[in-house]
Formats: C-alpha cells, structure tokens, sequence
C-alpha cells in the first residue's frame, strides 16, 4: 500500500486559501462535484478500513484506505481506475450491505508534486487538504499558505463529522433514496 501524507485544515476561509493558494504559485486542475459510496470494511477503536469508490462523472476510482490515527502518516491507500461507476456499485454492493452514498465539491489545486484541496463536504465549514511526499513537505506547504483553520490531521471524513457531534452515518443517510436509485435501476 501507499502512504496517504496529508493534512487537514478546518474551518478555513475559501477566499482566503484561493488568495494565498496564488500567492505562492498554485496552479488550480480542477473544480469537481463527486459522488462517491463508502463500504466500511472494518471499523474498531484505532482503526477504520474502507472502500470509496467516487466519481466526477469522467473519471471513477476505486480505493481501498486503511486509517489507523489522526498523523500525517496514519493512512495507507490503494487506487484503481474504474470504468464505470453504477456498474462497480452494483458489484461492491453484492459484497457490502454498510453502504454510504455521498456527493461533495472540491476545487483541486498543484504546488509542484504536491496536491492541496479545498472540500465542500455537507453540514460541515470548507476544509482544506494537503497532500505531499513528505511530512516536511506538507508543513511546509501549510507555513506558506498562512492560512486559519484548525490543523486536524490526516483522519477520514467521519472523523471530521464526529468532532462536530454528528453522526458521518445519519449524515450520509440522508441521501438514501439517491443510493437506491443507483443501486436498482
């Protein structure tokens, strides 16, 4: 598997990351609205695997994420592209009954190698990733960007839901009759 090394800031300000973000020279690649299913694996005290598979509606991908903490270096991946994502739901969904659909923006932007998003996720502020090779290089990615939000570490969406008093499930819930749309038809 592949370290995923990254970052989240909270509680950001998209007009102040988009100023700042130009400010040291990164290049924006993309504005996404994603869907995406998530298949819980295996969810115990201290560690979280699953399954997301997401699209925005050109490209689709498959990926396996194994968390085990909040730090920069506590998730592995594995990610696949995929064809065709009603077809792959179908599949994984023969295999997995704890599914969760949702939908999100993120505008996606490149330092060099490194990735840095801004995410619209429901109920939530926008938040920022960072996403580079090293611990190092995401520190020093967020030293330059001089923004305010509240450093959070490297922890799935529901982590994040969770800090807030919500349920990531009864969030995603929500969108039931989305998923059984795309799931039966």
């Amino acid at each position: 598997m592949t370290k995923e090394i990254e970052l989240k800031i909270l509680e950001v300000d998209p007009k102040e990351v988009r100023r700042n973000l130009n400010r040291i020279g990164a290049k924006l690649i993309g504005k996404y609205n994603f869907k995406r299913l998530v298949f819980n694996v295996l969810n115990t005290k201290g560690r979280h695997l699953w399954l997301r598979l997401r699209t925005d509606g050109k490209d689709t991908t498959l990926t396996l994420k194994d968390n085990k903490g909040k730090d920069l270096l506590s998730t592995d991946e594995l990610e696949v592209s995929v064809s065709d994502f009603k077809i792959a739901a179908k599949i994984l969904s023969a295999a997995f009954k704890n599914i969760l659909y949702e939908e999100n923006k993120r505008e996606e932007y490149t330092l060099g190698k490194a990735h840095i998003t801004i995410d619209f996720l429901p109920f939530l502020k926008p938040y920022v990733e960072i996403e580079a090779g090293s611990p190092d290089k995401v520190l020093s990615i967020f030293k330059k960007l001089k923004i305010k939000g509240k450093p959070f570490g490297n922890a799935p969406a529901s982590e994040v839901y969770k800090l807030y008093g919500m349920d990531y499930k009864k969030v995603a819930g929500r969108n039931y009759e989305k998923l059984k749309r795309l799931l039966y038809t």
